[in-house]
Formats: structure tokens, sequence, C-alpha cells
């Protein structure tokens, strides 16, 4: 920017604040004491180009890792809320389980009609989301040229959702099983 536009637009700004010195790299840290040096009457400040963005770089990734932190605790509060929902799902159903073990079911079926739906729940359930997540994402990454951010960590993060959400079906379908169901059925 010219000296006089700056002028023009900041009159009240007096003198500079912000001096910025071209030097090779080898003889940068020369450069930054001699101006210090020379200019301690003045109150003058010489810091890298490198120093000043390693700063900004402490500050941005710790707002990432606060976010990051976040979305941990959000995606364990999920995950636990999924298979609470999954648990009290099976176990709502005692009354139908006892009708139709009364028909002739056993408990092998139970356990593969609970798993087949709570695969298709919590896939259905990681395919809606990651859609989601996918289009929310999707202009940043088309913007900076970038290809998708999914690697290994985060296949295991989405299989061990998936698990999760297996093994809590299994389990209240084991406790449903469990449990006397001639009792759900009497109730119906």
């Amino acid at each position: 920017m010219a000296e006089s536009d700056f002028l023009r637009t900041f009159p009240a700004q007096q003198g500079y604040g912000l001096l910025l010195a071209e030097a090779p790299p080898a003889a940068a840290a020369s450069v930054v004491a001699a101006v210090e040096d020379a200019l301690v009457d003045f109150g003058a400040d010489a810091r890298l180009t490198r120093d000043r963005l390693d700063e900004y770089h402490r500050v941005e990734n710790a707002y990432l890792s606060t976010f990051q932190t976040l979305g941990g605790l959000g995606l364990l509060l999920g995950t636990v809320g999924v298979a609470a929902v999954l648990l009290r799902n099976v176990l709502e159903r005692r009354r139908e389980l006892a009708l139709l073990g009364a028909v002739g079911y056993g408990p092998l079926h139970f356990l593969l009609m609970a798993f087949v739906e709570n695969v298709m729940l919590v896939g259905g359930g990681l395919l809606v989301g990651g859609a989601c997540a996918w289009v929310a994402v999707a202009p940043a990454l088309a913007e900076r040229g970038a290809s998708a951010p999914i690697g290994t960590g985060g296949l295991i993060l989405l299989l061990a959702m998936l698990a999760t959400g297996l093994i809590s079906a299994l389990v209240a379908t084991r406790a449903t099983i469990g449990t006397p169901l001639l009792e759900s059925l009497r109730s119906e």
C-alpha cells in the first residue's frame, strides 16, 4: 500500500507500527539482532516471520484440538446413546418375542432377527451420517483441492461404532431371552 493511500485512509495513525525486512534465511537471525540493537531506544521488537507464523499455528492448533476433543466426546455420547436405544428396542419387544416363541421360533431365531434388524439400523445410521458429513465438508475440500480426509483411523472408528451397536443388540437379545417370556405373553 502506498504511504499516501495509507495516510489518507488512516489519518490518525502516526508513524509505522510494523517494518518488514527481507533477508536470506541464513542471515535472518543476525538481521533481527541488528534491528533490535540499533532501535533499542525506540522499543523495536524484531521477530522472524517463521516465529510469528508459529505463534499463529499454535493458536490454530489449540482451537483444532479443542474441537477435536469436543467432537470425540460427542461421538462417545452418541455411541452410548445408540447402544441404549438398541437395548431398549429389544427389551420393549419382549411380548412380541414371547408370541413368536409360542408359535415355534427359538432363541437362535430371536438373535438372528435382532442382529439383522440392528445391522440395518446402525449401518443405515452410519451411511446417512457419513453422507451428511460428506455434504458438509465437500465445499471446503473442493475449494482447497484436497481429497477426502478419511483414513485408517476413520475406518477403524466407523467399524468400532458398528461393533458397539451390534454387541449391544446381542446383549439385549440375550438378556431378553434369559427372562421368562411366558409372563410377557400373559400380560399381552
